[in-house]
């Protein structure tokens, strides 16, 4: 078992519709942390359409490691993701003022999802952004796979590209795994291609779909268009059940024909 962190270069490349999707779709339980340090939460007012009103946070978290008791805390602050009996999830900051407070959080929280991890529960994290202030540093390097999504155009491989280097060195000084999820390979350019460019294996690779994916990230009612909306979820069920294994036997193997 163990904590998979994901994040972006810049824009909105999809990091949190892969969190949820592949959350939806893991095959054991799995717990999903909001830890973009923007401020609020994406999924409240994305998947559940704001149906909501959480009594809790990362910022409780936050409390109750400073009190000795985030291990007693962690599974009581989490909520149901929708309908999943299997997948919940920890609501982000409220404003981005908090993310402050969450500095001391990270590190104690990577051991608690560790040992969460040893009980037979995953971890997703949804990182956010790359570079931002009280980005979650210490949770990203305590990580078994880290992975930067990016869509497959020039101008997002580009802004990739800026962060890929340091990535690699992250994973070199911290044994873990780096590697990209891919939204939409083949529409511009391959998994392979994207890999060798940016030195960085292809992990996850979901198909572009935006009216599905608007199903994990607004909540909407899934396509009509039943090939399209079959593709997606069977990519998503396929990616979740690929990833969940790997990280149970502690090594991420590379997708695509990437070499770095």
């Amino acid at each position: 078992m163990g904590l998979a962190l994901f994040c972006s270069a810049g824009g909105s490349p999809g990091v949190t519709t892969t969190v949820v999707g592949l959350a939806l779709a893991w095959p054991r339980p799995v717990i999903v942390i909001e830890a973009d340090p923007t401020g609020t939460s994406a999924i409240l007012p994305g998947y559940l359409q704001g149906q909501q009103t959480p009594p809790r946070s990362v910022v409780d978290l936050a409390i109750a490691e400073r009190q000795g008791q985030l291990a007693q805390t962690l599974l009581a602050t989490a909520l149901p993701l929708g309908r999943s009996n299997k997948a919940s999830f920890v609501p982000a900051v409220k404003s981005h003022r908090q993310a402050a407070a969450l500095a001391s959080l990270w590190e104690p929280l990577a051991e608690a999802l560790q040992d969460l991890g040893r009980a037979g529960v995953d971890a997703l994290v949804d990182a956010g952004r790359l570079g931002l202030e009280w980005f979650p540093a210490p949770l990203m390097a305590r990580a078994t796979v880290a992975v930067m999504v990016t869509r497959c155009t020039l101008p997002a491989v580009a802004t990739a590209r800026v962060w890929a280097p340091w990535l690699v060195e992250l994973a070199e000084q911290h044994d873990l795994t780096a590697g990209l999820g891919l939204i939409g390979a083949g529409r511009t350019y391959s998994a392979g291609e994207i890999g060798r460019y940016l030195k960085l294996h292809p992990i996850v690779s979901l198909p572009h779909d935006e009216l599905g994916a608007r199903a994990f990230s607004e909540g909407a009612a899934q396509p009509r268009r039943r090939f399209v909306r079959a593709r997606l979820v069977g990519s998503l069920r396929s990616e979740a059940a690929g990833l969940a294994r790997r990280l149970e036997l502690g090594t991420v193997p590379e997708t695509g024909q990437a070499t770095p």
